[in-house]
């Protein structure tokens, strides 16, 4: 004659750790390991503290938003008729960089400016990438001069020592291209006057000139 014996235990219980985020996080918690000892699951309590939702009751539960930096956690609570197992797993949520690209500003035809003002929070050891690159000729710099012939919106993007991004953006107008016209060349006498016909089209109105030399 023979007989089995089944040893029933609490539940067996691990959760997976999601990882480090910056700024938000947006995943589904992962109950890794949920064995009921051969015991009927009598309760399954997910808690996410500072989450939405705050809590699940069930072994594969939705996706959990978080918003803001800090330390989180996630909390499971499994029980069976021989008692109850926990298991916590802490993550970390990073403030992205705060990126300032600087002021709009306006400029001259061709004229140079400075982009860029200053990049803080986040954990220094930035890497800087500005766009459009094409326009920008150190971009990989926090400050570079640019010389622009139209108006132009700059992207900076700073990457900090945890992978966390931030962007800020700039733009530059450019003042359309002066083109000044002193007149035709002329012949005259000795001594004698002339008239200059100077005229200019393009930038900006009204004109303001100067003639040299002014003697």
């Amino acid at each position: 004659y023979m007989s089995t014996v089944t040893i029933q235990d609490r539940p067996s219980l691990s959760i997976t750790n999601p990882g480090d985020f910056c700024e938000s996080a947006s995943f589904v918690p992962n109950t890794a390991t949920v064995d009921s000892n051969f015991a009927k699951l009598t309760q399954n309590k997910l808690n996410f503290p500072g989450g939405t939702p705050a809590s699940a009751n069930q072994i594969n539960p939705d996706t959990v938003n978080f918003s803001g930096a800090g330390t989180y956690e996630l909390n499971a609570s499994f029980a069976n008729r021989c008692g109850t197992s926990y298991d916590t797993v802490k993550f970390q949520i990073y403030q992205n960089p705060n990126v300032q690209a600087g002021n709009d500003t306006l400029i001259c035809y061709n004229d140079p400016i400075a982009l860029g003002d200053t990049v803080t929070g986040g954990k220094p050891g930035y890497t800087y990438q500005w766009q459009p690159a094409g326009k920008v000729g150190g971009d990989s710099l926090l400050k570079p001069t640019v010389s622009l012939t139209d108006t132009t919106t700059f992207t900076l993007k700073a990457t900090d020592s945890r992978s966390c991004i931030g962007r800020d953006s700039i733009k530059v107008e450019v003042n359309p291209k002066i083109n000044p016209n002193a007149g035709s060349d002329q012949f005259i006498c000795y001594d004698s006057t002339t008239q200059l016909n100077g005229s200019s089209t393009g930038g900006v109105t009204p004109y303001q000139y100067n003639w040299s030399p002014a003697g």
